[in-house]
């Protein structure tokens, strides 16, 4: 499922991970520090919707205007397994770690 998921859904993935609860500008302020940059209102909440759709996140109304996020069961599960597969690829490639990389 996080295969499916571009750069920028996986690293709303992990900052939805790291707090219970949290709103979309929070979300978007953590971006913003990591990206160096301000991240447009628009792709943010176009890509928490499409995280929730596909059941990693869940979406529920604080009231007219907020939005609370939350990470699901299946969403910590995909970022286990993405992190399980990055320590497998980079213990295949970085010298004295593992055996030579032989790709995906």
């Amino acid at each position: 499922m996080i295969q499916e998921l571009n750069g920028f859904q996986r690293d709303c993935l992990y900052v939805i991970a790291r707090k219970r609860g949290q709103n979309g500008l929070e979300a978007k302020a953590a971006l913003d520090r990591y990206y160096g940059r301000t991240i447009n209102h628009r792709r943010l909440y176009l890509h928490l919707d499409t995280l929730a759709e596909k059941g990693l996140i869940r979406k529920e109304r604080l009231d007219g205007r907020t939005n609370s996020y939350g990470i699901t069961p299946e969403g910590m599960a995909a970022i286990s397994d993405r992190r399980r597969w990055e320590d497998r690829m980079a213990k295949s490639y970085i010298p004295g770690v593992g055996s030579t990389f032989s790709g995906p």
